[in-house]
């Protein structure tokens, strides 16, 4: 089977090219001004809206009465909880997880990692090879700074496992420093 024969044409008529361009330029001229003119209508019917919402509320303000206040008690809980949350979130969790990284080791894989902001204590829980492993990773816990009172909570040997990893849960003290 034969390549079909090309035909090239490098003589292409210029003024087909020129008013295809000129076309193109007044479709595109006619969507612009089209555009502009359906925002000004939108921009309108909101203005109107809105002149029709400041109405009907002074229309209706008397009628609603006096507002209630908030029950004090309710905004002081509120307050102290939105605090409680800025408190946490200004906490230095960098250091916390930078520190739980830098003890990483390939031992010993972490399951969960539990901090409790408010009362500065973290709970780790893993599975390592051995027990002689996870009191080398306490002892790697030990040397870092934000980390105090680090205490092994439990731990049990996986006997249905064939490689019997020990899984393990531990406390500690998390002193975060700025």
């Amino acid at each position: 089977m034969a390549a079909p024969i090309l035909t090239l044409d490098f003589k292409r008529n210029p003024f087909l090219r020129r008013s295809m361009g000129a076309w193109l330029l007044l479709g595109g001229a006619c969507a612009g001004v089209a555009a502009a003119l359906s925002f000004a209508e939108a921009d309108q019917a909101l203005l109107q809206i809105s002149q029709q919402t400041a109405e009907l509320q002074q229309e209706y303000a008397p009628l609603a009465g006096p507002k209630s206040t908030m029950d004090v008690t309710q905004l002081a809980a509120d307050i102290k909880h939105a605090n409680d949350i800025i408190h946490q979130l200004n906490l230095p969790w960098d250091k916390l997880f930078m520190a739980l990284e830098s003890t990483a080791n390939n031992q010993v894989a972490l399951l969960s990692i539990q901090p409790d902001a408010r009362k500065q204590l973290i709970h780790i829980s893993g599975e390592a090879k051995n027990l002689d492993t996870i009191l080398d990773y306490i002892a790697q816990l030990r040397s870092q700074e934000t980390l105090a009172q680090i205490t092994l909570t439990s731990h049990e040997i996986k006997q249905q496992d064939p490689d019997k990893p020990v899984r393990f849960s531990l406390s500690a003290k998390w002193t975060p420093t700025r």
